[in-house]
């Protein structure tokens, strides 16, 4: 690459391929000395009192698969430094660089290759960007939250459902009919009652009369004593069921 137009378009933009394929081949170089470094360490440390000699054949141990690896690794970085010199850093043919300007004779400056505009936007679209991120996690909050009253709401709609349900299978109306009915049944018994005790005075005024007409045994005022005990306890039992 050295004296090729390559080199002499990147010279102009202050680029040196060479010194960034350097530059990477060190630190793999650094990494993987390191990585061995801390392995030793770790297996030292794993051996725990070992003896100098054996402390010393892990260190050839270890310094024998590293230069293996090392070896593999530089040919693989080799392949990789030729690939960029001749593929990767290669002026495609027919560029050429700003020539020089007829109004004052000097070359184009560089920053001019950099649109200003064109920054200006590509600030604006991270900005819009960044603004849309922020949107995007509020909107998210806001379903999660209206997907939480969804789950509410539904659960309330089963519980009116099951509401209706039971006044469907419980109708009200029914409910007063028979309440309606009892409460008429229970008039009737009270009517019945209020006659028959009203005939029994009745007739324990007539009994009185007849005494005093010349009978002088002794009379017991009857009172409820002429109700026979199963209209009593028919009675109850229809007060139980109101």
């Amino acid at each position: 690459m050295e004296g090729s137009e390559s080199e002499r378009v990147f010279d102009t933009f202050n680029l040196n391929p060479q010194l960034f394929i350097n530059e990477v081949r060190n630190a793999v170089d650094d990494t993987v000395d390191g990585a061995f470094e801390f392995y030793r360490e770790k297996a030292l440390a794993v051996l725990g009192n070992a003896s100098q000699d054996e402390a010393d054949e892990l260190n050839k141990g270890i310094s024998s698969i590293s230069s293996v690896i090392q070896e593999a690794l530089d040919r693989r970085l080799d392949m990789w430094e030729k690939y960029c010199l001749h593929s990767c850093f290669v002026v495609p043919e027919g560029f050429s660089l700003p020539k020089a300007d007829k109004s004052d004779g000097t070359l184009m400056d560089v920053d001019v290759l950099f649109d200003a505009d064109l920054d200006v936007q590509l600030d604006s679209l991270r900005e819009k960007l960044f603004l849309a991120d922020k949107e995007a996690t509020k909107l998210r909050s806001e379903l999660q939250l209206l997907e939480k009253q969804s789950v509410l709401s539904d659960k309330c709609a089963e519980y009116v459902n099951e509401a209706v349900q039971l006044f469907e299978e419980n109708s009200l109306p029914d409910m007063f009919q028979e309440m309606q009915k009892t409460a008429a049944e229970l008039r009737e018994k009270i009517e019945n009652l209020r006659v028959k005790r009203t005939s029994e005075i009745r007739q324990d005024k007539i009994e009185r009369m007849h005494d005093l007409n010349g009978h002088t045994f002794m009379h017991q005022r009857k009172g409820f004593s002429r109700i026979e005990f199963k209209d009593v306890l028919a009675f109850v039992a229809d007060m139980k069921n109101i």
